[in-house]
């Protein structure tokens, strides 16, 4: 009130004067006494009490079995969001004609190994035995790769693990193809065994490296 009508010189005047200081101390009275009421006036909360089951033991509110079941919800979507996560799948149209002719290449050598296996021995300078097991293996090893090749979808780590054994096949015929004791025609067909198999091997690992089309 002092502060509208008088300079700012006055009012800090009539602040320092003892009638000053008397209505800023009533006035801050009247402040704390209000907060007082205020305080007084607002309504305590009475805590709830927990019921108890007979032997004792607190039951669970609604929020707390509310809380547990969305946790429950979201543990299940996650595990089943990592079950059938795209990413472990190959979705590439080109995966599925790619592993057939894998195995039809794989089978038809299987098949003439254990047909001519007695021609072969002689011609490359391999055992029979050996060569009629290793028509034996292929056979096997082609179904193996149709079978995978007619899975829906395609999983991406049978893929890895299919690459990675036609790589071990490539070394093994190279390695034998040097150190083996083979005839020329035998070595040759090793190399040429080696190619196309490591070619097969290289697809294989390109798809399972595809995300999508």
């Amino acid at each position: 009130m002092h502060g509208r009508w008088l300079p700012d010189w006055a009012s800090r005047a009539f602040q320092r004067s003892p009638a000053g200081r008397g209505s800023l101390n009533l006035s801050g009275r009247a402040r704390a006494d209000n907060f007082s009421k205020t305080l007084t006036s607002t309504p305590r909360r009475e805590p709830v009490p927990r019921r108890r089951l007979p032997d004792g033991r607190p039951t669970m509110t609604s929020e707390v079995i509310d809380g547990r079941r969305r946790d429950a919800d979201a543990g299940t979507m996650t595990t089943t969001a990592l079950t059938h996560s795209p990413t472990s799948d190959i979705t590439h149209p080109l995966a599925r004609p790619f592993l057939l002719v894998d195995a039809a290449t794989t089978s038809g050598n299987g098949v003439g190994y254990l047909l001519a296996g007695a021609w072969l021995a002689d011609w490359f300078g391999a055992p029979e035995p050996l060569v009629r097991g290793i028509g034996v293996f292929l056979l096997a090893f082609g179904v193996g790769v149709a079978l995978l090749a007619t899975r829906r979808p395609i999983p991406r780590r049978a893929v890895l693990v299919l690459a990675e054994l036609n790589i071990l096949w490539v070394l093994a015929s190279l390695g034998y193809a040097a150190f083996g004791g083979l005839t020329a025609l035998g070595a040759g067909w090793a190399v040429v065994q080696a190619l196309v198999v490591g070619a097969f091997a290289a697809g294989q690992l390109w798809l399972a490296r595809t995300t999508s089309a």
